[in-house]
């Protein structure tokens, strides 16, 4: 070595010493593993995220087409409560009340099966 000196230093427990090292780079190895895991499964939720919104695409599409399909079917007027006040105490006409929507329900849905009935003999 021409030019160059070279120098040996000795160092005191040295198996100590390469032992810490080899534990540094082993914990290194396992966090640069994690980090590699949690890049795989960010690019997994990205896929199935545009996975979802192809399929929620083609659904809004599908429900588009057979809303073009079926039959125009006049809804029926629903009636709005009035809002009851806070402090006021409930009377015994509230519990009235689910048994006429109850009534009126069920007259809603005879009158929905008398009509398929007519359609479905036609």
């Amino acid at each position: 070595m021409s030019g160059e000196d070279t120098y040996f230093i000795q160092i005191e427990n040295q198996h100590e010493i390469r032992r810490g090292v080899l534990e540094n780079l082993r914990d290194t190895v396992t966090s640069l593993q994690a980090l590699e895991g949690l890049k795989r499964t960010r690019v997994a939720i990205v896929e199935k995220n545009l996975e979802l919104k192809k399929i929620m695409s083609e659904i809004r599409t599908l429900n588009s087409n057979l809303k073009k399909h079926l039959p125009k079917v006049k809804e029926p007027i629903v009636a709005v409560s009035k809002p009851v006040k806070k402090g006021a105490k409930k009377s015994h006409h509230a519990k009235a009340k689910p048994k006429g929507d109850l009534t009126r329900l069920e007259q809603e849905l005879d009158a929905i099966e008398e009509k398929l009935n007519s359609l479905s003999r036609k």
